[in-house]
């Protein structure tokens, strides 16, 4: 599990934390979104249009 999350990141290119990855597509951090709370509302702002796909 741990590999697995260590090439998770090595893929998305994730430097720091905190950052998010949202379904292997969108890396959010606190930087792109401006706060904790705008990485946490960009965030849940992907999973529901991710799940609204499938």
């Amino acid at each position: 599990m741990l590999r697995q999350g260590n090439r998770l990141a090595a893929k998305a290119k994730i430097t720091g934390v905190p950052m998010m990855l949202v379904n292997g597509k969108y890396v959010v951090s606190t930087t792109t979104a401006g706060s904790y709370q705008g990485m946490l509302d960009v965030v849940d702002h992907l999973v529901d249009q991710e799940r609204a796909v499938k």
